[in-house]
């Protein structure tokens, strides 16, 4: 007879910011499964096909928001329940990418960049701290990425943004561990967001393969410049 698994959420709460598609939507699968009652951030709809899946019991609490806006994140405070007074768990998997070489930038990609990978995390967060610290065993995830420790070639607005998401890690779980919440970042690989075209994640491994010579030092112009090519899709905008 198989024994129950003792890893299980029930009762706990979570909010996933960016969760109604890709990593974000992983997550809520997750913790849904667990048992946990999963609330979930985005500036679009969940699919329904998706929702349609869920029990309605189980169903996720969604709130419409752009967080990268003072707006949309106060949106964000004002759309959870009111008995959401404790948070167990905080999962930021907000997140966008513009791939230009750092001269073709302009200041409201900038802007754009910054607001919505960087300054969103940082306010949330912060403002999520009176719910985190009332749950007593609170736990904060924040998804980085290992462009904010090597080059991959492209995107160095993005890169700066996961550097300080990395570094807010490193501050916020010295400062928040005595009040029991624990902070950490997941930095991820490359992968192929849903808005990418079949042809990024078709030359998925040819991607991964360039990141990995990247990383060891490759300095071959032509090879950077050949591999490069594997993913040239566009992030939707906002």
């Amino acid at each position: 007879m198989m024994t129950p698994s003792p890893w299980r959420l029930d009762g706990h709460r979570a909010l996933i910011l960016g969760g109604s598609r890709g990593i974000g939507r992983a997550c809520a699968d997750e913790l849904l499964r667990l048992g946990a009652r999963v609330g979930i951030v985005s500036r679009t709809p969940a699919d329904a096909a998706w929702r349609g899946g869920i029990p309605a019991a189980d169903a996720p609490i969604e709130i419409i928001a752009d967080v990268s806006s003072a707006d949309g994140r106060q949106a964000v405070l004002d759309g959870l329940p009111t008995e959401w007074n404790a948070l167990d768990a905080l999962v930021n998997c907000v997140g966008t990418n513009i791939r230009r070489r750092v001269a073709e930038y302009d200041a409201t990609e900038y802007e754009h960049l910054v607001s919505t990978n960087m300054t969103s995390v940082f306010e949330l967060t912060r403002r999520l701290h009176p719910r985190l610290a009332f749950s007593g065993r609170a736990s904060v995830v924040l998804v980085g990425s290992v462009a904010a420790q090597v080059s991959v070639g492209s995107g160095a607005i993005y890169a700066m943004t996961k550097a300080g998401v990395a570094q807010l890690t490193r501050m916020l779980a010295v400062e928040w561990g005595r009040e029991a919440i624990r902070v950490n970042l997941v930095a991820r690989g490359t992968h192929a967001p849903t808005w990418c075209s079949p042809c990024c994640r078709t030359n998925g491994p040819t991607r991964a393969s360039w990141i990995a010579r990247r990383s060891a030092g490759s300095r071959s112009p032509r090879r950077l410049r050949a591999s490069s090519r594997s993913c040239a899709c566009p992030p939707p905008r906002t």
